[in-house]
């Protein structure tokens, strides 16, 4: 459950840093299929509200949860991810991934496990990095120094773990780092939706590119994709979608 206090890992404190806001803790793992579906069928996800509900800026951007708005390839690598529950969802525009953390807050908030000064957002690319380096300016990966191993001996799913799953692996097929204790996949399985740095939360949607970026590993990237300090500039949030692609949410205080 992601609305809970055991579903957090805390982060370094931030205060201070360049391009770095509020944030004090992150999620164990990104964000799953399941949790995702849930906010699919969710009575409240402003779906059936046409947009006006606080969850989403813009109405006529297309999303995931609407059938007479998103193209039947859409449609249906969403419902092919519908039986692994436990893997990470992919293929999620930042959008649809801004309206999922909203939610979120406001669910925590009516069940009285977020203070109302906390909310549930994306991180930066300066806070993604900062949680994954935990002080080590000149780590070159998420979990140190080594590179990546290969077959049975590998340390997260990548194109060479050959885990015969052609797709994310679900979350705790591979341990935490030892440097990131409590934190799966970070880095790996999927790539993770940033929000755009210098804004203020809820970042605004737009269909320009350039903004928006996709940071760290997936299970089809070869061993440089891995490395912290890429970052990839995506198309506009409002669109993009990669079956590599998911989020992990941060959790921060106003």
């Amino acid at each position: 459950d992601l609305l809970g206090g055991g579903a957090w890992v805390s982060v370094p404190d931030m205060r201070g840093t360049p391009g770095c806001g509020t944030v004090v803790a992150v999620a164990r793992a990104p964000v799953l299929v399941g949790e995702f579906a849930a906010f699919e069928s969710a009575s409240d996800n402003g779906v059936a509200g046409g947009g006006d509900d606080g969850l989403w800026d813009h109405a006529d951007v297309p999303r995931l949860l609407r059938d007479d708005s998103t193209s039947y390839a859409v449609q249906s690598a969403w419902a092919s991810q519908l039986p692994a529950l436990s893997a990470p969802v992919t293929g999620v525009s930042g959008h649809e991934a801004v309206a999922y953390c909203r939610w979120c807050t406001l669910r925590a908030h009516a069940a009285g496990s977020l203070k109302e000064n906390e909310f549930i957002r994306l991180p930066t690319p300066h806070e993604w990095e900062v949680i994954a380096r935990r002080g080590d300016a000149q780590l070159l990966y998420p979990w140190g120094d080594a590179e990546l191993e290969a077959g049975e001996a590998a340390q997260a799913n990548w194109f060479g773990a050959q885990t015969d799953l052609d797709g994310p692996s679900p979350v705790g097929l591979f341990k935490p780092a030892a440097r990131l204790p409590g934190l799966f996949d970070f880095g790996s399985n999927v790539q993770n939706w940033a929000a755009p740095e210098g804004v203020p939360w809820p970042p605004p949607i737009d269909r320009s590119p350039g903004r928006w970026q996709v940071l760290g590993g997936s299970w089809a990237c070869d061993r440089p994709n891995f490395q912290i300090h890429r970052r990839r500039t995506t198309q506009p949030a409002s669109d993009f979608r990669s079956p590599l692609a998911g989020f992990r949410l941060v959790l921060a205080r106003q």
